[in-house]
């Protein structure tokens, strides 16, 4: 299994794929921190705040280039005959996805430890459990735009996956207004950017911990069998796939 991620890895090496993992993250962290290293008046509630809720925001968009990108490189090699021909599909798509989902734990991290080492002096809570616990949730909300990015990707170009991936972007935004305040646990694209201004309010107000909590409860009661059918669905799909129309 190492040995099979390792070498859809190497297919990424000479694209722009492993730097955007790595600078873009890097870069955001390093900016949002100085700016409010410099900007004693904004606590560090606000600016954390808004950190963490930009990254959830933006990564529909970050997940359907990504997507986007590792798809055409099998598109680019025989038009999918690589993997048409395949009789282990379903383990190639698991491989693809578990490799992605490694470089978003990759990207994550450095978001998260860049940004809390940089802005430490601002803290005065048990921020490592925090971050910790805001990584997570950002990992997993995000695993089943990963499989309906994949799906698009292959059924059709990029333009359609970064396409929706835009869409998915202004949806997280609009749905962190009151407008979202019911519905968010029910819209994938909304989740990661919901979720983070949920944790930051635990964190802020505890006593009012029971309501935040029960709204996590009910994504996780639509989250996990959400997942899990989005994922048995689509490794069901992938393995009965047949090319794209246009390229048949």
């Amino acid at each position: 299994m190492v040995k099979l991620i390792w070498a859809e890895f190497l297919k990424y090496n000479r694209t722009f794929l492993p730097w955007l993992h790595v600078i873009l993250p890097v870069g955001i962290a390093v900016l949002t921190a100085v700016f409010g290293l410099v900007t004693p008046a904004y606590s560090w509630g606000s600016i954390t705040s808004g950190y963490l809720q930009v990254l959830g925001i933006a990564f529909p968009l970050v997940i359907a280039i990504t997507c986007s990108k590792a798809v055409e490189l099998e598109a680019e090699a025989g038009h999918f005959q690589t993997v048409l021909a395949n009789s282990q599909r379903k383990v190639l798509y698991f491989i693809k996805l578990v490799n992605l989902m490694l470089m978003e734990i990759i990207a994550v991290c450095l978001a998260l430890s860049v940004f809390g080492l940089l802005y430490r002096s601002k803290i005065d809570v048990p921020y490592l459990a925090f971050y910790g616990y805001a990584g997570l949730l950002l990992i997993v909300s995000t695993v089943i735009l990963y499989l309906l990015h994949l799906v698009i990707a292959f059924l059709f170009d990029s333009g359609a996956t970064i396409g929706i991936g835009i869409f998915e972007v202004l949806v997280s935004a609009l749905l962190l207004t009151g407008l979202g305040d019911s519905i968010w646990q029910f819209v994938p694209a909304a989740w990661p950017a919901r979720l983070m201004g949920t944790l930051l309010e635990m964190l802020q107000y505890p006593d009012q911990n029971p309501i935040f909590a029960q709204q996590i409860l009910l994504w996780l009661e639509v989250a996990v069998p959400l997942t899990l059918m989005a994922l048995i669905l689509s490794i069901i799909w992938f393995d009965r796939w047949q090319g794209r129309s246009n390229e048949e």
